[in-house]
């Protein structure tokens, strides 16, 4: 009858002993502990799962969450309870996300009371989640109670050891930590961060809507059609169509009626992208690259009509963000700034009249600002 004061000072001392394990370097087991009918007298599943997180630390978690399941189920014997001890028997097993089963120990103990299997059942469990701590950490004075030959927990803890010292590689300078469990497989490698993990090609295709100002006399909104051609994770390229609506400017003058020239204007843009920031969401470029700003002028009402077209290449820089809520599907905001290498400027002469009269002059900055969707690819 030494199981339940055992149980405890199991517990207990692995709890104050041992070294808590650590997130980077432990899976995360889900725990499913049953009892039979009969056994409901044994170690419940809510206090088993209590004692393995004071002492492993925060290793349980949901069975969505979890690398390893840990299942197990006590039984009674049938027909062991009229004469006699009864028999309580215990299947522990292991499996991984996909079902395969890794491993399974059977236990069983003959005594009045299930407490007397409980020690072997945080053996079991304790090997599965870290071996060192589980052989390591037991005093000598429990160790000197568990080598009593007749103590079913004392047999298992001499089996678990004979395990772990055949699995466990050789000893060499300098002296390494193998934590490595009987049950478990190989260690998962390390999950991917935020960090984009396919450097392969990648492209993009976006539609916008468009407000430039420095284009035409007025500000005014437009389309815009993108493509985007990723070369690597932080680098592409990206070019940009832009139409902006037209604007009109009235000519006042006491010898014409209802005279103005409607304008348009367009630009082509190529540019070199660099992503600094990069996450599985996030995408933040700056580039740099030229447009060509095409400029289209139709007058109405006027003899001689002003020039009727300009084209000018203007470097450019442009920041864009890129946000993936639902890949491949995605939203974008772009803003550029392009400062034309020549400014264009529109100007009319009346019939008779020798001298030309301006009518409109670019500035020396056109600013655009898109925003848009489209796929991410």
């Amino acid at each position: 009858m030494r199981a339940p004061w055992l149980l405890t000072f199991v517990l207990v001392h692995l709890a104050l002993t041992t070294r808590p394990v650590h997130a980077h370097d432990a899976k995360r087991f889900a725990l499913n502990w049953v009892r039979g009918p009969g056994a409901e007298a044994c170690i419940s599943s809510h206090r088993l799962a209590q004692q393995l997180q004071q002492t492993f630390g925060p290793v349980l978690v949901t069975a969505d969450e979890a690398e390893l399941a840990i299942e197990g189920q006590v039984d009674v014997a049938k027909g062991d309870g009229s004469e006699g001890a009864p028999t309580w028997h215990a299947r522990v097993a292991v499996s991984d996300r996909q079902g395969r089963l890794l491993g399974v120990r059977e236990l069983s103990v003959r005594n009045a009371t299930c407490s007397a299997l409980d020690p072997q059942v945080l053996l079991v469990i304790a090997m599965t989640i870290d071996p060192e701590v589980a052989l390591e950490s037991l005093p000598p004075e429990l160790l000197a109670e568990l080598g009593a030959p007749d103590d079913a927990a004392a047999a298992l803890l001499a089996e678990l050891r004979t395990e772990h010292a055949a699995q466990r590689p050789p000893v060499q300078a300098p002296p390494v930590e193998h934590h490595r469990a009987p049950l478990e497989p190989e260690p998962a490698a390390p999950r991917g961060s935020d960090e984009p993990s396919a450097p392969g090609l990648g492209f993009g295709m976006f539609a916008h809507g468009a407000f430039t100002t420095g284009l035409l006399p007025e500000a005014r909104p437009g389309l815009a059609l993108g493509l985007e051609l990723r070369v690597a994770p932080r680098w592409a390229l990206r070019a940009v169509g832009l139409w902006s609506a037209t604007s009109t400017r009235a000519i006042e003058s006491p010898f014409l009626r209802s005279a103005s020239v409607r304008f348009d204007a367009s630009l082509v843009s190529l540019a070199a992208c660099a992503s600094p920031l990069v996450t599985r969401a996030l995408r933040a470029s700056a580039c740099l690259g030229a447009a060509l700003l095409l400029r289209a002028s139709e007058a109405r009402g006027l003899e001689r009509a002003p020039d009727s077209s300009a084209q000018t290449l203007a470097p450019q820089l442009e920041g864009v963000l890129e946000y993936t809520a639902l890949p491949p599907f995605a939203l974008t905001l772009a803003a550029g700034l392009h400062a034309p290498l020549q400014r264009v400027s529109f100007s009319y002469s009346l019939a008779g009249a020798s001298a030309r009269q301006p009518l409109y002059e670019s500035s020396p900055v056109a600013v655009s600002a898109l925003i848009g969707a489209g796929l991410a690819l």
